[in-house]
């Protein structure tokens, strides 16, 4: 898309993963029917963590291309694993420990999976650009 191109690789993370966790969640939405809710309800609270993450990472790049320097990003670089990090061990306290099954860590791992995925497309769509 090339509207998005104007913008950073990490916001441009940021929004093809809200995009796929949204397609993802519609497609297992009859779940719902089958009282397996967590499958969808894992897909959007995985994209809306790693997608935010990734959003707050493409404004801190941002600023720092603005300084000239780089010491937001490294924090942000930080501070998104362990957000991502203590996401998942919560969801897994909730669903192996507490027996509170709301969200599923399989589907947050998937989420985070195609995150990962985006992002090697965008860097070697960038790459052959060049």
């Amino acid at each position: 898309m090339k509207f998005l191109d104007k913008h950073t690789n990490s916001t441009q993370i940021a929004i093809y993963t809200y995009l796929a966790s949204i397609v993802c969640f519609v497609f297992v939405t009859p779940f719902f029917f089958f009282n397996r809710m967590d499958l969808p309800l894992g897909i959007l609270y995985g994209g809306a963590i790693i997608g935010t993450a990734n959003l707050v990472a493409g404004l801190m790049e941002k600023k720092d291309s603005e300084k000239g320097t780089a010491t937001l990003s490294i924090i942000t670089i930080g501070l998104r694993f362990t957000l991502i990090a203590f996401a998942l061990v919560l969801i897994c306290l909730m669903y192996f420990r507490w027996n509170y099954q709301i969200f599923n860590p399989i589907a947050f791992v998937g989420v985070y999976t195609a995150s990962l995925l985006i992002n090697v497309f965008i860097h070697t769509r960038k790459e052959n650009s060049k």
